[in-house]
Formats: structure tokens, C-alpha cells, sequence
């Protein structure tokens, strides 16, 4: 495996967690009790967290079926 798919992996996973753990977060009360502003704002990073780890899956997804492809 190439460094920068590597690196890519391990940006994905990690970026997989921090989303997670925010989700967690804005499940409990602590989230709750945040002024509005607060909650929105971290509303839109949890949103476009998320759409940056599909992205990150789908160029995984893309560099494996190229791998694959060019041994057939």
C-alpha cells in the first residue's frame, strides 16, 4: 500500500472517531444545555464532518477498485 493511501486510511478512521464522538456528545444534556448558536454551529461541523469522511470513503473506494482492475 502507497503512503498516501495509508495516510488516507488512517485520515478516514481518525476522522471516523471525532465524528462519533460528537454525535455522542450531542446526545447528552451537556449538548443540550448550550446556547442555540452553539448547538448550530456544531450541527453544521458534525454535517460537513460527515461529508468529509464519505468523501474520503469513496476515494478508498475508487483507488481499491483501481488496484483490483489493473491485475485483471
Amino acid at each position: 500500500m502507497s503512503d498516501w493511501f495509508t495516510r488516507l486510511v488512517a485520515e478516514k478512521e481518525d476522522l471516523s472517531l471525532r465524528t462519533n464522538r460528537l454525535l455522542e456528545f450531542m446526545n447528552t444534556e451537556a449538548y443540550k444545555e448550550l446556547p442555540e448558536l452553539d448547538q448550530k454551529l456544531l450541527a453544521q461541523q458534525q454535517y460537513h464532518m460527515s461529508n468529509y469522511r464519505y468523501i474520503l470513503q469513496q476515494r478508498i473506494y475508487k483507488y481499491a477498485y483501481e488496484r483490483d482492475s489493473v491485475g485483471t
